[in-house]
């Protein structure tokens, strides 16, 4: 304790480390990650009068203060897979009607479970589509952005194979493709 204190003084932070260290010796135990934050105690006088500034200094130990579980709320894996069992089931999905908010709540409790967003942002985003429609966009730059995002989703379904999802998606971007060159936004 008494070598802790002396060459705190010099280097705290160090010190500190060489304290958990010998602990750690001691009990053969693995050294945690330490990032150490030392802050300090400033006096500072403006127009003749001083102000103390107080800071304290604390500890964190990297591995163990991360959150474990999962979020309440939010499908699990194995949820996950179920529902696209019986999507693949179903013979018919029915699609977001974005022309009726009234349904919007439980959509957006779904969309939650699944990406864990927030019920509200979710609320929000369908909102958002509720006059314009998904495939709404102003101009060449924003259509561009559309089919960037179709496809990026259609390469990430084709990897995981679902093929009919991917050559829905790819459908769309034909179509869009076809939007753009009608436009004469090709160039």
């Amino acid at each position: 304790m008494q070598k802790f204190l002396v060459n705190a003084d010099s280097n705290f932070e160090k010190a500190l480390q060489n304290a958990i260290d010998q602990i750690n010796t001691y009990d053969n135990k693995a050294i945690p990650e330490i990032t150490f934050i030392q802050n300090r105690l400033e006096q500072k006088v403006y127009n003749n009068t001083c102000h103390y500034f107080t800071e304290y200094n604390g500890t964190v130990l990297s591995e163990t203060n991360k959150l474990k579980g999962k979020e309440a709320g939010v499908l699990s894996k194995k949820q996950l897979l179920i529902l696209f069992d019986l999507l693949a089931d179903s013979e018919e999905i029915e699609r977001v009607d974005f022309s009726n908010p009234n349904k919007f709540e439980q959509e957006a409790e779904l969309f939650h479970a699944l990406n864990g967003k927030s019920k509200s942002s979710w609320e929000e985003e369908l909102n958002n589509y509720k006059d314009k429609g998904l495939y709404y966009y102003r101009g060449k730059g924003e259509l561009n952005q559309l089919i960037k995002d179709i496809t990026s989703l259609s390469n990430i379904i084709r990897k995981s194979a679902f093929r009919p999802l991917a050559k829905a998606a790819d459908k769309r971007i034909r179509e869009l493709e076809l939007v753009k060159r009608t436009n004469g936004w090709d160039l």
